[in-house]
Parts: structure tokens; C-alpha cells; sequence
């Protein structure tokens, strides 16, 4: 049929593959935007200046007080600047009680002008971090009564290697009496006499003779020993103190053990080492030695021995030219440095055994008390 004249011509048929590739066109750039922009959000997610915990970038980031940033943008809390109040300063003091009464928060309490020493026990931390401080730490957590013990009170009688200050605290606890278990304390339950306790010091402390028994019962003699040692070298307590103890102690628990300790004491010893060293050759069955055995020579020379056993004229020595003068004078000297004391006890042992067994076969000395050598 012909076009009526002037009306518009129809459009021609639509080509429906050409329909079909512009349709695929749009669904690919609609996939290709869709992954640049997960692309693009995963790259501001790893960018370090956008941290994870507040979101992506896009999302405002939020910092709590007491928060900045720091290196590279990261969130990290900020350490509470020190604060010493008057009242706590170069002291020993309860947490909340501080915070109670004003003169702390909780964020001040976190910063490093305090040393926690135990659940809410703190401490300046200007103050020396030795087993005295934990003592007076233990001590805020007790119940009055309480005394420190033990090789806890031989340190604080002055004698420093007694305990560290990581060591447990050791206290005495009158019978029938709660004290809460609490980590870092070791607890004895006892009754002790007022002669026994010196509530005068601070904190208050079994006095030195008692220190010395328990020092005797609680601890192994290898450890004991050295401790009691040291007190008798630094006039803390005399052998008649010892002996004092015993026989107010005798056929108590622990009593046979602390005669083996006291036995072996001795005022002359020079070191912790040498008196653990001692302790393992007498309880090995070797026969009590004598320490600081003088050695005279004919010009005048004295060597005083670190252990010895002048009968048999054998001695153990730590310091190679007095195993050297010793060996010259005729004696069999053992050298034994302090390395050697704690790795290879056994051999020395043996090698001292094997020396008083070959000395026994000759004639002993007459007179052990001072030997005289010609050089």
C-alpha cells in the first residue's frame, strides 16, 4: 500500500543482534565499575594510614581520649603521663586504697612511675626492686600479727643472697589464725615466743636466732648452710646462739636436720659457692674439712687455704696460684674453679677421694693446726 503523503515514515525493523551487543556492553561496564570499586576499596584497606579498626577510609575515623597516632597512622594507646603524688612517693601502698582517697586514678595507676609487686600492692617505682620491697609489699596483705621468716628475714638481717626479688616471701602465722593464699607468699604456721620476734623493725621479722632454725629446717642444706654461713661471718649470731636454738628445739620436727646444718656452719667461710661446695662434700662422706688453714713458708709467705684437710695435707682451691704454692709445699691441691664447682661436682668428688685415700696410706701429720713449707 503507498505512504499517504506527509506522514511520517515507519521506523525500519530493529535489528536484534545489534540490540544484543549494546545490552552485553552496559552489563560489562557495569561489571567493570563494580570491580574497580571493590579493587579500589580493598587497596584503601590496606594502605596503612587507614587502620582496620575503624572501618575503611570513607568512614570517619574515631579515636577514644587517651588514644593518638603513631608510626603510620596506627591507633595505639597512650601511655598516662607519671604522677607522683606527695603522699606516695618512695612508697609502698594498696591500689584501691589510693584510688579511694583521691590521690590516684586508675589510668594514672597503669603508668610507669608504679611497680605492681603483687595483686593491688604497688610501689614507686624510684624504690630499689630488691626482696625488701616485695617484704613490704606481702606485709600490706597479712593480718597483724604475721612476721616475716625465714631466709625472708635473713635478708633482711643483711644477708643479700639469702633472697631475690622474685623469691617467695616467707611469714610466720600464729596457729589458728586465716591468712589467704596468695601468690609469691609462702605461709608457716607456728607459735613463736616474744623473744622470738623483733616487732621493733619494720617490717617486723623473726629474730636472728630463729631466723637460723628455720633457715635450718625449711630449706635444703645446700641452701641453708651458706645462709647460716654468713651470719655467722658477719657477727649476726654466734655458735652459741646455734647451740641455744637446739636445745630449746630438741626432738621438735625438723630438729635432726638443722643439727646437720649447724654442724657444718662455719664462720670462716669466704662465699655462697664455696660453703654449697662444702655442704655436698661433707654430705657425700667426706670428713669435715677446716677452712682458712694457714700454710707457712720459710720466707715468710702464709697461704690460707679455702678448704682443707690439714692431716692428709690436701686442700680444694679456687685460685690457681695458691694451688700452685700448695702443690711446691708438697700438698695435693684441687683446683676448683667456680664454674667447675656447680657443672662437674661428681668428678670432684671422686678426685677428692681418690687424694685422701693416697694420703691415708702415708703417716698423718703430728701437728695440723700450722704447716710450715720450705720454698
Amino acid at each position: 500500500m503507498a505512504a499517504v503523503l506527509g506522514s511520517p515514515l515507519p521506523e525500519p525493523p530493529a535489528d536484534r543482534g545489534t540490540e544484543a551487543r549494546d545490552s552485553a556492553s552496559v552489563r560489562d561496564q557495569q561489571h567493570h565499575s563494580a570491580a574497580a570499586g571493590r579493587a579500589e576499596r580493598a587497596a584503601a584497606d590496606r594502605r596503612p594510614d587507614v587502620p582496620k579498626l575503624w572501618g575503611r577510609r570513607s568512614v570517619p575515623r574515631y579515636r577514644p581520649a587517651g588514644w593518638s597516632s603513631s608510626g603510620e597512622g596506627l591507633v595505639s594507646p597512650v601511655p598516662p603521663e607519671p604522677y607522683r603524688p606527695l603522699e606516695l612517693q618512695e612508697k609502698v601502698f594498696r591500689g584501691a586504697e589510693a584510688i579511694r582517697r583521691g590521690l590516684l586514678t586508675e589510668h594514672q595507676l597503669r603508668s610507669r612511675a608504679w611497680i605492681r609487686l603483687r595483686q593491688d600492692v604497688y610501689a614507686d617505682a624510684r624504690l630499689k626492686q630488691d626482696h625488701g620491697l616485695v617484704c613490704r609489699g606481702a606485709m600490706l596483705r597479712v593480718p597483724e600479727g604475721v612476721v616475716i621468716a625465714g631466709p625472708s628475714a635473713a635478708w633482711l638481717h643483711g644477708i643479700e643472697f639469702a633472697a631475690s626479688f622474685s623469691d617467695e616471701v616467707h611469714v610466720t602465722a600464729p596457729v589458728g589464725w586465716r591468712v589467704s593464699a596468695q601468690r609469691g607468699l609462702r605461709i608457716h604456721v607456728n607459735d613463736l615466743s616474744d623473744r622470738e620476734i623483733n616487732s621493733i623493725a619494720t617490717p617486723p621479722r623473726t629474730t636472728a636466732t630463729r631466723t637460723a632454725w628455720d633457715v635450718a629446717v625449711w630449706l635444703p642444706p645446700q641452701r641453708a648452710v651458706p645462709i647460716l654461713d654468713a651470719m655467722l661471718h658477719r657477727d649476726v649470731l654466734t655458735r652459741a646462739d646455734l647451740n641455744d636454738a637446739l636445745r630449746a628445739n630438741q626432738g621438735r620436727r625438723g630438729s635432726r636436720k638443722a643439727q646437720t646444718a649447724f654442724a657444718i656452719a662455719d664462720p670462716a667461710a669466704g662465699d655462697p659457692l664455696g660453703s654449697q661446695l662444702r655442704t655436698n662434700l661433707v654430705l657425700g662422706g667426706a670428713p669435715p674439712p677446716v677452712l682458712q688453714h694457714p700454710v707457712r713458708f720459710s720466707n715468710g709467705l702464709v697461704v690460707l687455704t679455702d678448704i682443707a684437710w690439714p692431716g692428709h695435707r690436701v686442700a680444694i682451691e679456687q685460685q690457681p696460684h695458691k694451688v700452685a704454692a700448695l702443690t711446691m709445699a708438697g700438698w695435693i691441691a684441687i683446683y676448683v674453679p667456680p664454674a667447675r664447682a656447680v657443672r662437674d661436682f661428681p668428678a670432684v668428688r671422686c678426685e677428692l677421694q681418690m687424694a685422701l685415700a693416697r694420703r691415708a696410706l702415708m703417716a698423718p701429720q703430728t701437728d695440723p693446726g700450722v704447716d710450715t713449707a720450705l720454698n
